[in-house]
C-alpha cells in the first residue's frame, strides 16, 4: 500500500471541502439556460433546461413546493456564484491532478456527473465497484496502481425499502430517460427472464455499463424503484456492506462531485466475501477483488485497526460470510493481513469455528 504525499492529500482537503460547500450547485451548473415547470401526473415538477455538452438537458430541481421555489429563486440569484464555484472547482481539481492525484475515467466521471446533476445521490444511492474503491482511497490517501481499477462498469446500490425512509419519495429521476438525454447510446439490458425489468443500462458506443444492486431482503430477485425508474439487483451479503456508516467521497473529473460511499472497512472485507462468489469464468474479477481489499486492508490494520476488527467481527452472524473470507485469505499474498484477519475472526466461537488456518 503506498501513500499520497503530504500536498495531494491537501489538495483533496481543499477539494472536498470546497465540492462539499458547494454541492448545491449540481442542480444549476452554471450553464445558460432556465428553470421550468412541468406537469408530470397531475403535478407539477421544477426543471433546469439547457445545454450542456452541445445538448440540451433537463435537470431535475423538485416538486413545486415553497421549498423547491425558494431553491429555485435562490440559484437565480447566485448564477454568478454557482460559476464562480465551478470554475474554483476546476482549478482545484486541475491543481490535484497536477499533484499526482488520482481522477475517475473521464468519460465514466461525465456519466456519474449527469446522474448526479439529476439528484440521484439525494436517494440514498451509494457508489461502490471500482470507482467507489478509487473514492475510498483517495478519501484516505492511498495511491492504487492503475490495473486496480480498469472497469467498464459504474455500480450504484441502495438498500431495499428506503424510500419508505426519505423525504419527498415520490420524487422522479426516471433514470433510463435521464441518462438517454446525456447519450442516446445507452440501452437498457434485457434479462434473460424478460418478465424480470432490466437493471442495467449500457453503452453500444463507450460500453460502459451501469449497474443498479440492492439488499437481498424480500425474496425477489429485482426489486423496482418507481421514484428512479429502473430496477435493482438483490444481491447476496448487500445488507452487510450497507450496514455499516456512510462515508462521504469524491469523484473527481475536470471538477469534483461529492458522493456516498460505503463504510471502508465493511467494503474491504465485503470484497473479500463475494470474491468468492463469483462463477468460474469471472475469476479476473475475483483477483481484482482480492487485490482491492488487500489495498484497503493494509491501510486499516496500521491506521484503524479496531475499525476493522468491527468489521470482521459482523460477519460472524452472517451465513457463509466467515467461509468466504478464509476462502479469500488463502489466495491471498500477503502474510501480515492473513495473520491479523485470522486471529480477529478465531478469536470468538463463529459459524465456521472448525475452521482453522
Amino acid at each position: 500500500m503506498n501513500r499520497q504525499d503530504a500536498l495531494t492529500t491537501s489538495l483533496y482537503s481543499q477539494l472536498l471541502e470546497e465540492a462539499i460547500a458547494n454541492e448545491c450547485i449540481a442542480y444549476y451548473p452554471g450553464l445558460q439556460g432556465s428553470f421550468a415547470k412541468e406537469k408530470r401526473r397531475e403535478k407539477l415538477y421544477w426543471y433546469w433546461i439547457g445545454r450542456i455538452n452541445q445538448r440540451v438537458s433537463r435537470i431535475y430541481i423538485g416538486p413545486d413546493n415553497l421549498e423547491t421555489q425558494k431553491l429555485v429563486n435562490n440559484l437565480e440569484q447566485r448564477k454568478d456564484v454557482a460559476l464562480d464555484a465551478i470554475k474554483s472547482l476546476k482549478k482545484t481539481a486541475k491543481a490535484y491532478k497536477g499533484a499526482s492525484g488520482q481522477i475517475n475515467e473521464p468519460s465514466h466521471f461525465k456519466v456519474i456527473k449527469s446522474l448526479s446533476e439529476q439528484g440521484l445521490f439525494k436517494k440514498d444511492i451509494l457508489l461502490i465497484g471500482s470507482h467507489g474503491f478509487l473514492s475510498i482511497c483517495n478519501a484516505l490517501g492511498i495511491s492504487v496502481e492503475n490495473s486496480f481499477l480498469k472497469t467498464t462498469d459504474v455500480d450504484f446500490v441502495r438498500p431495499q425499502g428506503i424510500t419508505l425512509a426519505i423525504p419527498n419519495n415520490k420524487d422522479i429521476i426516471d433514470i433510463p430517460s435521464a441518462i438517454s438525454r446525456f447519450d442516446k447510446n445507452f440501452f437498457p439490458i434485457p434479462k434473460l427472464d424478460n418478465k424480470e425489468p432490466s437493471t442495467s443500462l449500457q453503452n453500444n458506443t463507450s460500453k460502459i455499463k451501469i449497474d443498479f444492486l440492492t439488499t437481498e431482503e424480500s425474496g425477489r430477485k429485482n426489486v423496482f424503484y418507481e421514484d428512479l425508474g429502473i430496477a435493482a439487483e438483490s444481491l447476496k451479503f448487500m445488507s452487510y456492506l450497507l450496514n455499516g456508516d456512510i462515508f462521504k467521497g469524491l469523484i473527481i473529473g475536470n471538477y469534483a462531485i461529492p458522493v456516498n460511499l460505503p463504510d471502508p472497512a465493511r467494503f474491504a472485507v465485503h470484497k473479500l466475501i463475494i470474491s468468492e462468489e463469483r462463477a468460474s469464468f469471472f475469476q479476473s474479477k475475483s483477483k481484482k477483488d482480492r487485490s482491492q481489499a488487500s489495498v484497503l486492508l493494509d491501510y486499516l490494520i496500521n491506521d484503524d485497526s479496531e475499525h476493522l476488527e468491527d468489521a470482521l467481527l459482523a460477519c460472524k452472524t452472517i451465513k457463509g460470510a466467515v467461509k468466504n473470507i478464509k476462502k479469500s485469505l488463502l489466495k491471498l499474498n500477503d502474510d501480515s493481513i492473513v495473520k491479523f484477519i485470522t486471529k480477529v475472526l478465531n478469536d470468538e466461537p463463529s459459524e465456521d469455528s472448525g475452521m482453522h488456518f
